[in-house]
């Protein structure tokens, strides 16, 4: 049963929540890249960075948002509406539409963990 509920916790974690995914590691420490919920994913930094270095055995010394790539937008808006008009017959109505449309480039960011090892 606790490995089921183990298995439950790390997929509702993967899926949405927040995680971390090693961007580098070596002798002396590493970089963790956070996904998502910022809570979470220090939860799963935490627990990498232990398993790394041994628990307690790690600190945090540098922490970076970092422009990782770029992605397109468009959006698009119909407003529709009456135009009532008076004329020499009573009042006449018209139906119309305006669409509004805005697109451009914007950059993805990612927050990156620098840690070292304590040994």
């Amino acid at each position: 049963m606790k490995r089921v509920m183990g298995a439950i916790v790390g997929a509702m974690m993967w899926m949405g929540c927040g995680n971390a995914t090693i961007w580098s590691q070596d002798g002396e420490g590493g970089v963790l890249a956070l996904h998502g919920a910022e809570g979470a994913a220090f939860d799963d930094a935490h627990e990498k960075m232990a398993a790394h270095c041994g628990k307690g055995r790690y600190e945090i010394v540098r922490r970076d948002t970092v422009v990782v790539g770029s992605e397109a937008y468009t959006s698009q808006r119909t407003d529709y509406g009456e135009n009532r008009q008076k004329n020499n017959r009573g009042v006449s109505t018209q139906g119309g539409s305006q669409t509004t449309a805005v697109s451009g480039v914007q950059d993805v960011y990612e927050t990156r963990l620098t840690y070292r090892c304590v040994r």
